[in-house]
């Protein structure tokens, strides 16, 4: 009999109305509540079943939600691990959002000998950083498993990877360390140990204080009233450095503001079928659109500008490319390296006293770390005096870097005014009554590193309507003329933020490790 009509329609509807992750549950099936351990091939007896699953619950009580799940499937190694993390993320096993806690051990069955097969052993990010079970701890697991999962003893193999993963949770991963190393460590550690930092410590600190001295010989004027009125004509560059006393990846975020403030491009959302196409960070995306290359002017402008064109393509920066501008960055700060050293405003030396500081904050913390690692092998806390010496001299070395600027005495001169200005945008927040003109402040504030001062009252503009001349408010039958500009200010934030951070979102299996193999 053939099918009737409205039958085959009403499939059709279906098909094209469930979500496409259900491809991902039909692969696994469904999770039921309660249910830790998923004996899909039928190798396991109701008794073992239920063996497991006390193992696992008390797993979980400890603070790791897991799944054992077993199937009927050829594959290699890698991808029953690959399978292992699909699960997790399919299933979302975690204690909650972003936890990223959840462990699943995963086996791939033959067939023709459901005995034997390929499995993995997969912990949630959260167990990789505490340490209990990173990927030398699984490594050690899945060698106690191995053994007796090759003699055909699933249920026990797997009750021995259970148990030694509710060991780690609550009592901590053992210790991997040999015996010799062990031995070494309790030689230098205790007094010795703090002797040896101590002494280090106080080279550490003399070297400090030699650096230091020279670093504070630059005059300073005294400080002017704060203004939210922009004091001159530098390019926002110029005047970020100043303030900042050093050169930081943001003064290029401010000079591609400012080419936009001057008409040279513009910042648009991204064009798109989609009506508010987004990130990875969520935030909606952005283009970048070439306009008028005769208002580009300054050798700091072309660098950038010549980046810009290199991306573009037919004169637009799709939103996948935007983030590439930052690779002009070491080309820009050698370019404004030059000038403020060739004004007389930054002084080379007092670079290299700087650089000199953070080599000492780095050793002393690297000091403290070998220290800290020698006390927990040789598990005597008397060592800890060296440690807490030598952590004490990297955090006076890394105050002394951060605090020493690089400017001269001509360019603290310089930059007087333009501190009074940031000063004068960190309380621009606390007055309701203040009209401010974001179209020439924003270059600055970014500068200046006075932006997040803003925040609150762009926000507050921008919901009333308010969006820059640079930024492109309409996109033709895709975003009305009502598009809120700060999401947008956002991503660019976001986008040309300086290089190494990030969030902590992720999926369930994000930063995992893994371990297995064949049986």
């Amino acid at each position: 009999m053939q099918p009737r009509p409205i039958m085959v329609g009403l499939v059709l509807a279906l098909s094209i109305l469930v979500p496409a992750s259900v491809g991902a549950t039909e692969e696994f099936g469904t999770p039921q509540a309660g249910r830790r351990v998923y004996d899909l091939a039928a190798v396991l007896t109701p008794a073992e079943v239920d063996e497991l699953e006390v193992r696992a619950e008390a797993i979980e009580r400890a603070g790791a939600p897991v799944i054992v799940y077993l199937r009927l499937h050829d594959s290699s190694y890698e991808e029953t691990v690959a399978d292992a993390r699909a699960l997790m993320d399919a299933w979302d096993i975690r204690s909650g959002p972003g936890a990223r806690d959840g462990v699943v051990l995963f086996f791939n069955l033959r067939p023709t000998d459901p005995k034997h097969g390929h499995f993995a052993i997969v912990a949630g990010e959260a167990h990789v950083r505490s340490g209990a079970l990173d990927p030398a701890q699984l490594d050690r697991i899945a060698r106690d498993m191995l053994p007796v999962l090759r003699e055909g003893q699933l249920a026990r193999g797997i009750a021995i990877g259970l148990e030694a993963v509710h060991y780690n949770l609550t009592a901590g991963a053992p210790s991997t360390v040999p015996h010799p190393v062990r031995q070494l460590a309790r030689r230098v550690s205790g007094w010795p140990l703090n002797g040896v930092g101590g002494l280090a410590s106080l080279a550490i600190l003399a070297a400090v204080a030699r650096y230091w001295s020279r670093t504070v010989t630059v005059a300073r004027p005294a400080s002017l009233a704060p203004t939210t009125m922009i004091p001159g004509d530098l390019a926002p560059a110029l005047a970020g450095a100043l303030v900042r006393g050093r050169l930081s990846e943001d003064l290029l975020t401010a000079t591609l503001l400012d080419l936009a403030a001057r008409g040279a491009l513009r910042i648009e959302p991204a064009t798109t079928t989609a009506p508010r196409p987004r990130g990875r960070s969520g935030q909606p995306a952005i283009q970048i659109r070439l306009l008028d290359p005769s208002r580009v002017r300054s050798p700091l402008d072309h660098v950038l500008w010549d980046a810009l064109t290199m991306l573009a393509v037919e004169r637009v920066i799709p939103p996948d490319r935007v983030p590439e501008t930052r690779e002009s960055w070491p080309q820009l700060r050698q370019i404004l390296d030059a000038e403020l050293v060739g004004r007389g405003w930054f002084d080379p030396h007092r670079r290299l006293l700087r650089r000199r500081l953070w080599s000492l904050a780095i050793l002393a913390f690297a000091l403290t770390g070998l220290a800290v690692v020698l006390v927990a092998l040789a598990e005597d806390p008397l060592g800890l005096f060296g440690a807490i010496a030598l952590l004490t001299s990297g955090m006076v070395a890394t105050a002394a870097a951060a605090g020493t600027r690089e400017t001269t005495s001509l360019g603290e001169q310089e930059a007087a005014a333009w501190l009074a200005f940031r000063r004068g945008l960190e309380r621009a927040e606390r007055d309701p009554n203040l009209e401010l003109d974001f179209d020439r402040l924003l270059p600055y504030a970014v500068a200046v590193g006075a932006s997040g001062a803003l925040d609150r009252l762009l926000q507050q503009a921008s919901a009333r309507g308010y969006a820059p001349a640079w930024f492109a408010r309409q996109r033709p039958e895709t975003v009305s003329d009502t598009v809120d500009f700060y999401p947008y200010w956002i991503t660019v934030q976001r986008t040309f933020a300086p290089t190494g951070s990030g969030d902590g979102g992720g999926s369930a299996s994000s930063g995992s490790a893994a371990s297995g193999g064949d049986f």
